[in-house]
């Protein structure tokens, strides 16, 4: 299994959840706190996004469930120009779960596996983003329900399911 987990379905599920609840409390603790919950969310995002699922080391880019074509490729042949990036940005995501009217760990959760992933991509790619202006945004005209990958698509980064990823 080349591009595998370094723990089990099991374990990552475990984690998440805790994951999950941690982000549901700092949603409801925000007024309480309102300078410093958003700093404590950014990790709960990071943290679902990277939860156990790479190996350390020189496979730290293994594991993940998106990556794109070219940077997959590059990993098999044991190239190393590589980056982790949002597939939906992360201050967008941090707005978004601000805003839940109710958080509960239901309504977190499909949030977090609709909008919290992340793409391995090559730094190429990630240059391509960010000339396009959308490193940190997705494009212009972009809605809740639209592609998620609109940003890959619209600089034409290609994106491969993991299938091996457990």
């Amino acid at each position: 299994m080349p591009f595998g987990a370094k723990y089990s379905k099991i374990e990552v599920e475990q984690r998440e959840e805790i994951i999950i609840r941690y982000i549901v409390a700092l949603i409801k603790d925000t007024q309480r706190m309102p300078t410093i919950i958003p700093h404590f969310l950014n990790y709960g995002i990071i943290d679902w996004s990277w939860p156990l699922r790479f190996y350390k080391g020189n496979e730290e880019y293994r594991g993940f469930r998106y990556y794109s074509y070219d940077a997959y490729e590059a990993i098999r042949r044991g190239e190393r120009r590589f980056t982790r990036d949002h597939i939906f940005p992360k201050k967008r995501l941090k707005e978004i779960l601000f805003n839940v009217a109710n958080p509960d760990e239901h309504s977190v959760r499909q949030l977090m596996e609709k909008y919290g992933e992340i793409c391995v991509i090559t730094k190429k790619e990630d240059d391509r983003l960010r000339v396009a202006g959308l490193r940190n945004t997705m494009p212009d005209g972009w809605k809740m329900g639209d592609n998620i990958f609109a940003r890959y698509v619209q600089v034409r980064i290609g994106v491969k399911v993991n299938e091996d990823q457990w």
